[in-house]
């Protein structure tokens, strides 16, 4: 039921028909290429392969870290700036 697929260096993520976000690939704390659900995500209408979605309300989400990548089990929060 994937809507949509980000893929970004070393990693993906599929945004799902229900709205929430899964990952894979190298990611620290997660089992290499086991989709790992975002954590705070499930109302997504968009998203990139390196840990940001667009939700309903025109808010942005950003989830892990950039420098290994967008670790699914980082809770997600707001980026500032977005209504």
């Amino acid at each position: 039921d994937a809507v949509a697929i980000g893929v970004g260096g070393a990693r993906s993520c599929a945004l799902r028909a229900n709205g929430t976000v899964w990952c894979w690939g190298l990611t620290p704390d997660v089992p290499r290429g086991i989709p790992t659900p975002v954590v705070g995500v499930n109302d997504a209408i968009a998203i990139d392969g390196v840990g940001l979605a667009l939700r309903t309300d025109g808010q942005v989400l950003k989830w892990g870290t950039y420098s290994f990548g967008s670790n699914p089990s980082s809770p997600a929060t707001l980026v500032d700036g977005f209504s």
